[in-house]
């Protein structure tokens, strides 16, 4: 049966034919019938793109063209890989490891570590530390702010560590003003924080020679960046480790842990970087621990030159023994005293 469509004027409310056309009730259903029909086949070939065969992977590969192809060596050789990439010092553990790790690290934590602070002769101070952490902190900073040191200070880092920035931000005060940047840090995720001195932080006023080596890490080492490059400060003896981080156990799966880098530190200014360690400004050739040649406090007893010192020089030459480093800091501290009053004649 033909069908008529009317429409309502909206305006006068009459009805008006916009429109009329005869459809059999059969026709309508052929025409909802095509356009189902026809969606259907046009969503057809999604569904083959979604099909399509993938490339191999290259697991798959090996596994079927070498002989001997082990997947879990290679899934364990891959995830280390990546690690040593992310992280180079970083190192695998296993429980056992881990839970003697924790143990160390809370006896660290709570250990009573000394500051060795000594007045020599001549006008020098010595201090040394083992470990920049919340117990060596205030002895630290008030030995090298105590004022006393006319002819300059000695800080021994060698072999010293530490994961306590806040001992770092109080040491470098005495040698950096206020508000001038310390060191970033850099912490997973890739968030970065830049850290200042502090407020009340004064430049220095005496020369500062800083001994570093080879087991100089962590803290330590960040303080050694830190100085390094500041007005009268020296740095002496053999690049440091390379190690300015915090590293803690990381779950890696399957009862494997990895003691990689949670935390990495960076001396602000030109020329560092988060991998690598410092380099000083005067390196020796030799471990630190022997004794330099060509210096001036080096002679037996039996030299002739021996007489002729004064009893300060003698105990110097007791104080520093055969330790080269300690040696060339005497040395150039007291060169740098003499150029000084040299000048102010």
């Amino acid at each position: 049966m033909p069908r008529t469509y009317n429409r309502q004027n909206s305006r006068t409310g009459s009805r008006f034919r916009s429109s009329v056309f005869r459809l059999p009730s059969s026709g309508l259903r052929l025409l909802a019938f095509a356009v189902i029909l026809l969606s259907l086949c046009h969503g057809a070939p999604a569904a083959d793109d979604d099909e399509q065969p993938q490339p191999p992977s290259p697991e798959s590969v090996l596994a079927q063209r070498v002989a001997g192809f082990d997947a879990v060596r290679a899934r364990d050789a891959a995830l280390s890989a990546m690690l040593i990439a992310a992280d180079p010092g970083a190192r695998w553990l296993t429980e056992t490891e881990v839970e003697a790790w924790r143990k160390q690290a809370a006896t660290s934590a709570q250990a009573d570590v000394s500051v060795k602070v000594q007045d020599w002769p001549e006008g020098l101070r010595y201090i040394r530390t083992a470990r920049l952490s919340g117990a060596a902190r205030p002895a630290l900073a008030q030995a090298l702010a105590k004022s006393g040191a006319s002819s300059g200070t000695i800080l021994d880092l060698r072999g010293a560590g530490g994961t306590d920035l806040t001992a770092v931000v109080e040491a470098s005060g005495v040698c950096v003003t206020g508000g001038a940047a310390l060191f970033s840090i850099v912490e997973s995720g890739g968030v970065r924080r830049l850290v200042t001195a502090a407020t009340n932080a004064s430049a220095l006023t005496r020369p500062l020679a800083v001994l570093v080596d080879e087991h100089s890490s962590g803290g330590a080492e960040l303080l050694a960046g830190v100085l390094r490059g500041r007005p009268g400060v020296m740095l002496i003896g053999r690049p440091t480790a390379g190690e300015m981080c915090r590293r803690e156990p990381v779950a890696m799966g399957n009862g494997r842990w990895a003691l990689a880098a949670a935390a990495r530190w960076a001396p602000a200014g030109q020329g560092h970087t988060l991998v690598g360690g410092v380099t000083p400004d005067v390196v020796l050739e030799e471990r630190a621990s022997s004794a330099a040649k060509g210096v001036s406090l080096s002679p037996s007893p039996g030299d002739k030159r021996w007489s002729k010192r004064t009893a300060a020089e003698h105990e110097l030459i007791k104080l520093v023994g055969r330790d080269g480093a300690l040696q060339r800091a005497v040395d150039l501290l007291l060169a740098a005293r003499a150029v000084g009053a040299y000048a102010n004649r």
